[in-house]
């Protein structure tokens, strides 16, 4: 009995304690909601939230992605496994204290995803493989979203990018969870909280 109130005050505050270290790695195309769903996991859980957003304006990167970033142009696989690496070690860093971690990027080929099946042999941790897709979601809204997020924030992805990562996106495989984001953002939290609540809760 105290077990269960103490898992519903947990909920009412919307943090949750997880059982063991836990890989959540969300992936997906550019603006269909990744960040809103992997932001909602690290708030549930407390823990950190790493995107290859913010490499785009780090220091080691900063120069060879400016070109890129200036034309609006998809960065080149070279350039993209390297931002995977460093996530992948940020990852592994957090990982190997026990703490829990997401990781929010597009994870867009096989050779992108073996980045989390790597982590999770090395680590021995539970692994939270999730796709948001499209779903109802319109073209039109989600570049729309582009555009303002980039306004705000130049780490973001440029909105030209989306149809050249459409085209290239590769199916994800059936290990991973399927969120489809119809539109709203109410909606696809509650999908969240759902697939949450049946796997981890």
């Amino acid at each position: 009995m105290a077990g269960s109130e103490s898992r519903m005050a947990n909920r009412k505050s919307r943090t949750v304690k997880l059982e063991k270290p836990t890989l959540f790695a969300v992936g997906g195309i550019p603006g269909v909601g990744k960040s809103t769903v992997a932001k909602q996991i690290a708030t549930t859980f407390k823990i950190k939230r790493f995107t290859t957003d913010n490499l785009k304006l780090a220091k080691q990167f900063r120069r060879l992605t400016a070109p890129y970033r200036k034309s609006g142009a998809m960065f080149p696989p070279s350039l993209r496994r390297r931002f995977y690496r460093q996530l992948a070690d940020w990852g592994e860093t957090e990982l190997r204290r026990g703490r829990s971690v997401v990781l929010d990027a597009t994870f867009s080929n096989a050779k992108l995803r073996s980045v989390v099946y790597r982590l999770v042999k090395v680590t021995n941790v539970r692994p939270m493989l999730i796709e948001i897709i499209k779903g109802e979601l319109k073209d039109a809204a989600m570049i729309s979203r582009m555009r303002r997020r980039h306004r705000a924030d130049h780490r973001a992805t440029p909105p030209m990018v989306y149809l050249t990562y459409y085209r290239y996106h590769a199916p994800f495989p059936r290990d991973w969870h399927r969120i489809s984001n119809d539109g709203t953002k109410a909606e696809l939290k509650k999908k969240v909280t759902d697939l949450l609540k049946k796997t981890l809760w």
